[in-house]
C-alpha cells in the first residue's frame, strides 16, 4: 500500500515511518505494509520523541485520517473530494 512517491523517498534513503492507530482507523494493518514502512504504535508520541531529539515536523498535506484512501483514490465515490 506504498505510493510510487512513498517508493521514490524510500530510494532516496528516507525512512517511512506511519502511526498503527492511523492505520487501524483508515481501515489498514500492519500486515498490509510491505516492510519498508515502519509501523509504530502511537504517531503523536514519536513526534513528541523525536522534536525531543532535535528533528522537526512538517504536514505537507493535513488530511483526516477518514480521507488518507482519497490520496491515493481521489475519484473513488466515497471520497469527499471526488470530482
Amino acid at each position: 500500500m506504498i505510493t510510487s512517491r512513498g517508493r521514490v523517498r524510500i530510494a532516496q534513503g528516507i525512512e517511512l515511518r506511519t502511526c498503527n492507530n492511523a492505520m487501524y482507523a483508515a481501515g489498514s494493518r500492519a500486515k498490509d505494509m510491505d516492510g519498508s514502512i515502519t509501523v509504530i504504535p502511537a504517531g503523536f508520541a514519536e513526534i513528541i520523541y523525536l522534536d525531543a531529539k532535535g528533528y522537526r515536523y512538517i504536514n505537507p498535506l493535513p488530511t483526516p485520517v477518514k480521507d488518507s484512501r482519497c490520496l491515493d483514490h481521489p475519484n473513488a465515490a466515497t471520497c469527499r473530494y471526488h470530482a
